[in-house]
């Protein structure tokens, strides 16, 4: 492994359990610890990503605001509205906007477990390598792979 792999690992591994310290705080919130944890996770990979060390800030200094600040956003978004179901469901005849289609996958990605919902994100969204993703979680790469075609599937299916 090269250096530069080995110190983004090792401060996103060092970053992981402030996340979890902060995801317990929302352990009876509507956003729930685990999806909590998930955003946290994303905000640190993110965070990585973004970070700057000629600012002369410390990267755990850095992150953990962000990780703060995404646990709290996420949080709020969810205190806006309730989900309807009825507004999500569709006749198969209706014409499907970016708005439709935004919520069909905000709903199933709603049903992923935060583990999942953390590869689904890093891999699709953000554009890690499987391989380097399955160090981060504590998985094999196989088992990285069988969780990103599952939760592809999902999704797709929530447009057929």
């Amino acid at each position: 492994m090269n250096a530069a792999r080995a110190l983004r690992e090792r401060l996103i591994l060092s970053a992981m359990p402030a996340a979890k310290r902060l995801a317990s705080r929302y352990t009876r919130s509507r956003l729930g610890r685990e999806d909590a944890l998930a955003v946290g996770y994303l905000a640190i990979v993110e965070g990585y990503r973004r970070f700057d060390p000629s600012r002369g800030v410390p990267f755990a200094g850095y992150v953990y605001r962000r990780v703060k600040g995404a646990m709290s956003d996420a949080q709020a978004a969810l205190s806006d509205e309730p989900w309807d179901t009825d507004k999500i469901a569709r006749q198969p005849d209706e014409r499907v906007t970016d708005s439709d289609a935004k919520m069909d996958v905000e709903r199933v990605m709603r049903t992923l477990s935060a583990r999942n919902l953390t590869i689904f994100a890093a891999v699709c969204l953000l554009g890690y390598r499987q391989r380097d993703i399955a160090k981060v979680v504590g998985v094999s790469e196989q088992r990285v792979f069988q969780i990103l075609k599952s939760c592809r599937r999902k999704v797709g299916e929530s447009f057929s």
